[in-house]
């Protein structure tokens, strides 16, 4: 009697770990399986991404397009905001499938940078405005995935103001230069804000987790916003092209606040160093002149050092650019363009523009659209006839 309790003991121990076990190991395929998820990626422009560890990695953006207005009119919020792509996948682009990367966001955020930091395969995201709606801001002024791992961590050192609309570039020594963006209410999510546009270029030593602050502009006036950079073949040049301008104008109270904007031209190119820390400003050469643009790409082609600029929308509220290919001889300084056929299927060409570039030679992506191999990956974007 006493043998049978202990023997029925120990099979509903042996029952319950076996129980026990298999609750975990589905608790593990659940979670395993809802981070790998693979998912279709609905159409949305401002997404940034970046290519690491052979995958492409993106984050965040607008969509819900609305052909009455012509806009973008929400920020993602309810949908995937950091999901990846293994460009490997032996389908067309358009069948690829993306992996939705669950529980591993910071929440919605628009207008922001991403870097690829591919030595220490970290990923930064600096900036961005957020849900757009100037109350729910970015949760972080600046934060680092890492892959292996598969984490988040925030910075908490970052000097700079948080700002959207700037650029950031990897550069030398695993070092990210910040310039340019704008502080306003979307920033900030206090009601009243002053705008604010800085002129200092910020840059942070991912390895060493090290800020530091670069003397003011002394060689150009210009404030940027909506700009684009890449760096040069040189590995110190980066190249700042394209954007607006905030004008400055003195409120009622007698502070600084912006509300005009004037184009930048495109045939000035400002430059800054990253060994001596100077900037200069100079005139491309002949006859060719892309139009004035904003969110736009630009990437390097490494193997002769032209600048590839793809895309981009005029003035505010204007629509995306019809002459958006162009490529920039970093030699020569001088424009050339190139002809290439969007359509969609009623044979109407289209612009593009708040869609994401990078150095990887697999197709050009506009809205799920396949083309030609040409220089670099293109992923969502706004494409309007």
């Amino acid at each position: 009697m006493i043998r049978g309790s202990k023997s029925l003991s120990a099979k509903t121990a042996t029952a319950a770990l076996y129980s026990r076990a298999a609750l975990v190991l589905l608790l593990i395929t659940t979670i395993l399986s809802a981070v790998s998820q693979a998912i279709n990626v609905d159409i949305r422009s401002d997404t940034e991404c970046v290519y690491l560890s052979r995958r492409i990695w993106c984050y965040g953006g607008q969509g819900d397009f609305d052909s009455s207005s012509d806009n973008m009119v929400s920020v993602i919020a309810d949908k995937p905001l950091f999901f990846s792509l293994d460009p490997s996948q032996n389908t067309t682009p358009y069948d690829m499938k993306f992996t939705f990367v669950a529980e591993n966001d910071v929440g919605p955020n628009l207008y922001h940078t991403l870097v690829a930091v591919p030595t220490l395969n970290t990923i930064v995201m600096d900036g961005g405005m957020g849900l757009g709606d100037g109350t729910t801001i970015p949760q972080h002024r600046t934060t680092i995935y890492n892959t292996d791992s598969g984490t988040w961590t925030k910075n908490t050192s970052s000097p700079h103001m948080r700002v959207y609309g700037h650029t950031a570039t990897l550069g030398p020594n695993n070092t990210i230069y910040f310039w340019g963006g704008r502080r306003d209410q979307n920033t900030t999510g206090e009601e009243g804000t002053l705008v604010d546009i800085p002129f200092r270029m910020h840059w942070f030593n991912v390895a060493e987790n090290a800020w530091s602050l670069g003397s003011p502009v002394h060689t150009i006036t210009e404030r940027r916003q909506y700009h684009e950079a890449v760096l040069g073949k040189d590995g110190s040049s980066i190249y700042y092209i394209g954007g607006i301008m905030p004008m400055s104008i003195l409120n009622q109270y007698g502070m600084t606040d912006y509300h005009d904007y004037a184009d930048v031209p495109m045939n000035v190119i400002t430059i800054f160093d990253t060994k001596s820390g100077a900037w200069r400003s100079e005139n491309t050469t002949g006859p060719v002149v892309p139009s004035t643009r904003m969110r736009h790409t630009l990437t390097l082609k490494p193997s002769t050092g032209e600048i590839i600029l793809i895309g981009g929308i005029g003035p505010l509220g204007s629509r995306p650019r019809e002459d958006y290919f162009y490529i920039l001889d970093t030699d020569k300084l001088e424009w050339s363009n190139r002809t290439i056929t969007m359509e969609d299927s009623s044979g109407i060409t289209k612009g593009v523009c708040g869609h994401s570039g990078m150095s990887f030679c697999l197709f050009l992506h506009y809205n799920f659209l396949s083309l030609p191999c040409l220089f670099e990956k293109k992923r969502g974007g706004r494409t309007v006839a």
